[in-house]
């Protein structure tokens, strides 16, 4: 074709192959012969109830106890302080919080701690629908739009993800990060060399997402940071440009960078409470870190664990979709992907052998190969158009998502009371999650400020309390040790300290062999003796083996009280 003004032959604008849309889509225009988009209708009709249910479960209060402890708690009691603070008796929220800082954000714009932590939730939620995006975008991109219906349907319609949407865990931003991560990365690998004037942009905001990632946990780090680190580093020496590297490290400083400040100023060491042995840490020890690392190191790697975790992540895990197992194999076969879906696979590959070689192996830290995972699905999904795969397909499919869809509609994925009133939502939620708890908050007269020994679940207890996990210094310890009686009172005085409340229970589970261990200076002998010394009044029975003293008031004179041990 020449142009007409010069008669020279045109020359059409070179555009970057990894941009450029499928085949398929650039022919489809609008017109009256065009068909009408059934599969898209489909989709919409099968994940919009899931994305309903989803919004609603995230609305309702939660009965996780890590949420309650930490992911919740550190945010209300940031909120209650006005300010983003060290929180000595909360190890948890000394860890990178960018996800909790959503709860925060909701609490501060509805002046309210409780509902604020409900809005947060719901933030968490829209991670889902927009990492089905992410992932059905990779695999337009790199496969069709059958590819990417696949992809969005095999990941929205995984119990985990529903699970992650509704209850206050990171996991789901931390998938949103991984999946854009995949798309930015490979976006940037492929592009042609020497378009465009900023060729490290892409690297910048692979670098700032990989930073997102670890802002959302620790383990960041591994799953994000560092693989995604080496492929800018091979992507520089590539081009020949240090500006790929440089953008990606500084994107990353800027991500993750803000908590590591944080730490840095607060206790010394930036990635407090891990690396003690490099940098230290206020207010941790040698033994706290060996207690901390024996209930979250890795563990060991033998073949039968190696089995047992395959078989976990493969589909035992009861959040888990069958489609994964069905489909991902398949993306191997696709021609035209190949190459993508080897690259694909070998860093899901890594993702689960940092987590069995790694962490503790939580099922929760597997999750962040689940965007990778599903685009693998999805390309698996459209390996070929040939007879009789689209009929073989249809009821492949089918069961599982029926299935799904059954599934979390159920308590065992999620709440499921998403019309009922908030008011009796909270009392039953902090009554479902502990009830000893809720019957202490709700016995104790307005002004009382209890001591919680051995209870650090404590996020929906509606009044001031002194608490610490059981990772961190056993308060009661601090406040008895080298004292007298009155000493002792003087000081829990001095803390305004009204009641101790003492959960055997709890404690008794964290003594049992496989426990995370607890202070062996907390012992009923000692609650004997406060009691016996007039320290405490006779305990008031919450539960089983729940106990609630109230703390006496000054003795009348006497001889001068012996000192505790």
């Amino acid at each position: 074709m020449r142009d007409p003004s010069t008669g020279r032959k045109a020359r059409r604008p070179r555009t970057l192959p990894a941009f450029r849309p499928p085949p398929r889509v650039r022919r489809g225009g609008a017109g009256p012969g065009r068909r009408f988009p059934w599969p898209l209708v489909g989709l919409g009709l099968i994940l919009g109830p899931v994305l309903g249910l989803m919004a609603l479960g995230a609305m309702q209060p939660t009965i996780e106890f890590d949420a309650l402890e930490y992911h919740l708690q550190g945010p209300k009691e940031y909120y209650q302080a006005g300010r983003i603070a060290f929180l000595p008796h909360n190890v948890y929220t000394s860890m990178p919080s960018g996800v909790e800082m959503l709860h925060l954000l909701g609490m501060t714009v509805l002046d309210d701690w409780w509902l604020g932590a409900l809005a947060g939730q719901l933030l968490v939620a829209a991670f889902a629908p927009a990492t089905a995006a992410l992932v059905a975008a990779t695999a337009l991109r790199w496969g069709s739009p059958r590819a990417a219906w696949f992809a969005a349907l095999v990941y929205l319609t995984t119990p985990w993800v529903f699970r992650l949407g509704t209850f206050p865990f990171v996991e789901g931003p931390l998938c949103g990060f991984h999946a854009a991560l995949v798309f930015v990365a490979a976006s940037g690998w492929t592009a042609r060399e020497g378009l465009g004037p900023r060729p490290w942009a892409p690297w910048g905001f692979a670098g700032l997402l990989a930073g997102g990632a670890m802002a959302c946990k620790y383990p960041g780090l591994v799953s994000a940071v560092v693989p995604f680190g080496l492929v800018a580093a091979a992507e520089a020496g590539r081009r020949r440009s240090w500006r790929i590297a440089a953008a990606f490290a500084v994107g990353v400083a800027v991500g993750v960078g803000p908590w590591l400040i944080r730490n840095l100023a607060d206790t010394g060491n930036p990635v407090y409470p891990l690396a003690f042995g490099i940098f230290g840490g206020l207010d941790w020890d040698p033994g706290l870190d060996a207690k901390w690392w024996a209930a979250h190191g890795p563990r060991p790697a033998t073949g039968g664990a190696l089995a047992s975790a395959v078989i976990d992540v493969a589909g035992r895990s009861d959040w888990h979709s069958p489609l994964y197992l069905l489909l991902v194999p398949l993306a191997f076969l696709r021609r035209g992907s190949r190459g993508f879906a080897a690259v694909l696979g070998a860093y899901v590959l890594y993702l689960f052998a940092t987590w069995f070689l790694l962490t503790h192996r939580l099922d929760r830290f597997w999750l962040p190969l689940l965007p990778a995972a599903a685009v693998l699905a999805g390309l698996g999904a459209d390996w070929t158009r040939s007879r009789p795969w689209p009929g073989w397909l249809a009821l492949v499919t089918a069961l599982p998502v029926l299935a799904n869809l059954v599934f979390i509609t159920t308590p065992l994925c999620g709440p499921t009371d998403g019309t009922g009133d908030l008011g009796r939502l909270r009392r039953a939620a902090a009554e479902a999650a502990n009830p000893p708890l809720a019957r202490l908050d709700a016995s104790l007269p307005p002004g009382a400020k209890p001591l919680l020994v051995g209870q650090a679940g404590v996020f929906p207890v509606d009044r001031p309390v002194l608490y610490n996990t059981v990772f961190d210094r056993e308060r009661i310890e601090g406040i008895v040790a080298g004292r007298s009686p009155g000493e002792i009172r003087a000081q829990l005085d001095r803390m305004g300290v009204t009641h101790v409340y003492v959960d055997w229970v709890e404690i008794a589970r964290h003594d049992r062999p496989g426990g995370y261990g607890f202070s062996p200076a907390v012992t009923r002998g000692l609650f004997d003796d406060l009691e016996d010394s007039g320290v405490l009044a006779p305990p008031v029975a919450m539960g089983p083996d729940h106990l609630l003293y109230r703390v006496l008031g000054p003795p009348r004179p006497g001889p001068q009280d012996a000192r505790s041990p």
